[in-house]
Order: structure tokens, then sequence, then C-alpha cells
């Protein structure tokens, strides 16, 4: 949970600091499109959510159990990512989701049931933790994220100091509301 709370205040803060960073940083004319930055957010928020099972996988050392699964993984996503790559025509969009779709479809259940299985020796546990605590707090999260962003972002009109401090603010203020 530990995990989770940090990894949901750092990818709200991602959401919202983003492209006024960029804009600091590269120029406006460097600025990510609302769709590209909402599924680099997705990304890394799902990518993270998986670091807690990695972490016990590896201290319970289940190396060979969650080797054939990287095998999967890696065909999954360049299958799903050349797919949205091509014949979709996404873009960085269809690689992107790639790796979000094989997040959700494979790692998403495979770590923490190879977790529960193998390492804690827990088999009807794992169900319910999995609805309950990664799929429920999951679709929560991103709702909240949402509706917190939309004011920063909807408050960002009205401010006229420098995208650096915009960015640092748009930060402060998702983790003051979160």
């Amino acid at each position: 949970m530990i995990n989770f709370f940090i990894v949901s205040i750092s990818a709200g803060c991602l959401y919202v600091s983003l492209n006024p960073f960029i804009k600091f940083w590269a120029g406006k004319s460097y600025v990510l499109s609302l769709p590209v930055v909402v599924i680099v957010v997705l990304n890394y928020f799902f990518d993270q959510l998986r670091q807690s099972s990695i972490t016990f996988i590896s201290a319970y050392g289940l190396f060979v159990p969650n080797g054939k699964k990287s095998v999967i993984e890696a065909i999954l996503n360049f299958v799903l990512s050349l797919s949205l790559l091509l014949v979709f025509h996404l873009g960085i969009r269809g690689v992107l989701l790639g790796t979000i779709l094989t997040n959700l479809f494979l790692n998403s259940w495979w770590e923490p049931l190879l977790l529960f299985r193998l390492g804690f020796g827990f088999k009807k546990k794992y169900l319910r933790f999995y609805v309950f605590n990664y799929a429920l707090n999951s679709v929560f999260v991103i709702l909240v994220v949402f509706v917190i962003s939309k004011t920063i972002l909807y408050l960002d009109q009205f401010m006229f100091q420098s995208n650096l401090f915009i960015a640092f603010l748009n930060s402060l203020i998702m983790i003051f509301l979160w």
C-alpha cells in the first residue's frame, strides 16, 4: 500500500507538471498532446505498481517461474506495440499502449499470483487481493487524479508565472489535494 500511495501521488504530479516543465525546458513547440501525456502517465503508473511484487519475487528467489513470464511478456509487448504502431498508425502512443496492455493483460495478474502461490503460500487469498486491492484501487486512484488534475489544469489558465514555477506549484497542489 505504501508503494501504491507513492505511485498514485507521483503519477498525479507527473500528469499536471509534465507539459509545464517541457514548456520551460524545451519550449512550447515540444509540448505533448493530452492523449500522449495520459498514456505516458498510465504507463508509469502501471509499471511502478509492479515494483512491490517484483521486489518480493526477487527476495523469494522465484526467478525461474518468473523467467517464463518474461519471455511471454517480451513477445506480447512486441506484437501489441508493433500492431498498434503499424496497423493503427498510433506512433509513440501505440508503442506505449502496447506496454500498458502487456502490463494489464499479463503482468498485473501473473506476478501477484506467482508471489501469493509460491512466495507466500496462499492460494485462495490471491483473488480477493487482486480484485479489491489492485483493480478497484487503481480505478479509484485514476478517477481521483483525473478530478484533481482537471481542477489544477483549469487554474493553470490564470497563472502567468514561469513554467517551472507552474510545474512545481501543480505538483504541490496535487500532493496537498491528494
